[in-house]
Protein backbone atom coordinates (compact mmCIF):
# COMPACT_ATOMS: atom_id res chain seq x y z
CA UNK A 1 0.00 0.00 0.00
CA UNK A 2 1.54 3.26 -1.04
CA UNK A 3 1.97 5.42 1.92
CA UNK A 4 1.92 8.99 -0.40
CA UNK A 5 -1.39 10.80 -0.25
CA UNK A 6 -0.31 12.04 -4.00
CA UNK A 7 0.91 7.81 -4.83
CA UNK A 8 -2.93 7.13 -3.97
CA UNK A 9 -4.77 9.66 -5.69
CA UNK A 10 -3.00 8.95 -8.80
CA UNK A 11 -3.81 5.28 -8.72
CA UNK A 12 -7.17 6.52 -10.54
CA UNK A 13 -6.92 9.39 -11.53
CA UNK A 14 -6.42 9.84 -15.64
CA UNK A 15 -8.38 7.94 -18.73
CA UNK A 16 -9.56 4.63 -18.91
CA UNK A 17 -10.91 2.09 -21.45
CA UNK A 18 -13.34 0.00 -19.60
CA UNK A 19 -15.87 -2.69 -20.50
CA UNK A 20 -18.82 -0.18 -19.69
CA UNK A 21 -17.76 3.05 -21.87
CA UNK A 22 -14.36 5.31 -22.03
CA UNK A 23 -13.95 6.63 -18.48
CA UNK A 24 -12.07 9.55 -17.05
CA UNK A 25 -11.67 10.30 -13.37
CA UNK A 26 -10.44 13.17 -11.93
CA UNK A 27 -9.15 12.95 -7.56
CA UNK A 28 -9.09 15.17 -4.93
CA UNK A 29 -7.97 13.73 -1.73
CA UNK A 30 -9.77 10.86 -1.02
CA UNK A 31 -12.89 11.91 -3.25
CA UNK A 32 -13.04 10.78 -6.69
CA UNK A 33 -15.48 12.07 -9.83
CA UNK A 34 -15.74 11.66 -13.41
CA UNK A 35 -17.35 10.80 -16.74
CA UNK A 36 -18.08 7.48 -18.88
CA UNK A 37 -19.43 7.14 -22.30
CA UNK A 38 -20.95 3.79 -23.14
CA UNK A 39 -21.74 3.87 -27.07
CA UNK A 40 -23.59 6.42 -28.37
CA UNK A 41 -25.70 6.67 -24.90
CA UNK A 42 -25.48 9.67 -22.60
CA UNK A 43 -22.82 10.42 -20.38
CA UNK A 44 -22.65 8.63 -17.12
CA UNK A 45 -21.44 9.87 -14.01
CA UNK A 46 -19.49 8.53 -11.48
CA UNK A 47 -18.34 9.53 -7.57
CA UNK A 48 -16.64 7.67 -4.90
CA UNK A 49 -14.15 7.71 -2.22
CA UNK A 50 -10.44 5.71 -2.29
CA UNK A 51 -9.62 3.45 0.30
CA UNK A 52 -6.67 1.34 1.57
CA UNK A 53 -3.93 3.54 0.35
CA UNK A 54 -5.77 4.34 -3.27
CA UNK A 55 -6.09 0.69 -3.85
CA UNK A 56 -9.87 0.55 -3.51
CA UNK A 57 -12.30 2.83 -4.98
CA UNK A 58 -16.20 2.25 -4.43
CA UNK A 59 -19.39 4.78 -4.83
CA UNK A 60 -22.06 5.27 -6.81
CA UNK A 61 -22.97 5.27 -10.78
CA UNK A 62 -25.18 6.55 -12.96
CA UNK A 63 -26.63 7.22 -16.15
CA UNK A 64 -29.69 8.43 -17.38
CA UNK A 65 -32.60 7.49 -15.06
CA UNK A 66 -30.45 4.33 -14.17
CA UNK A 67 -28.24 4.23 -10.95
CA UNK A 68 -26.44 1.79 -8.80
CA UNK A 69 -23.63 0.96 -6.67
CA UNK A 70 -19.33 -0.10 -7.48
CA UNK A 71 -15.99 -1.25 -6.15
CA UNK A 72 -13.09 -1.42 -8.17
CA UNK A 73 -9.40 -2.37 -7.05
CA UNK A 74 -6.27 -1.36 -9.29
CA UNK A 75 -3.86 -3.92 -10.53
CA UNK A 76 -0.76 -4.68 -12.41
CA UNK A 77 0.81 -1.35 -10.72
CA UNK A 78 -2.28 0.45 -11.60
CA UNK A 79 -2.32 -0.02 -15.41
CA UNK A 80 -5.92 -1.74 -14.89
CA UNK A 81 -8.93 -2.36 -12.69
CA UNK A 82 -11.52 -4.79 -11.94
CA UNK A 83 -14.38 -5.00 -9.89
CA UNK A 84 -18.39 -5.23 -9.72
CA UNK A 85 -21.38 -3.06 -10.27
CA UNK A 86 -24.50 -3.04 -8.69
CA UNK A 87 -28.16 -1.75 -9.54
CA UNK A 88 -29.89 0.54 -7.28
CA UNK A 89 -32.25 -2.18 -6.04
CA UNK A 90 -29.20 -4.46 -4.84
CA UNK A 91 -28.44 -6.87 -7.78
CA UNK A 92 -25.19 -7.57 -8.96
CA UNK A 93 -25.23 -5.96 -12.60
CA UNK A 94 -21.71 -7.87 -13.72
CA UNK A 95 -18.05 -7.20 -13.74
CA UNK A 96 -15.83 -3.85 -14.20
CA UNK A 97 -12.77 -3.88 -16.10
CA UNK A 98 -10.72 -1.56 -17.33
CA UNK A 99 -7.03 -0.61 -18.63
CA UNK A 100 -5.76 2.95 -18.17
CA UNK A 101 -4.64 4.91 -21.17
CA UNK A 102 -1.12 4.46 -22.29
CA UNK A 103 -0.50 1.22 -20.01
CA UNK A 104 -0.55 -2.07 -20.69
CA UNK A 105 -1.61 -5.02 -18.89
CA UNK A 106 1.10 -7.74 -20.34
Amino acid sequence: LSNSPLEAQARFSGKWFSSLGNLELTTRSSSVSGTYLRGNASNGRVSGTLSYGGEILSGMWNVDQYGGRYILRTVKNNAGFYGRWWRANGRLGGSWIGVKQGTSLI
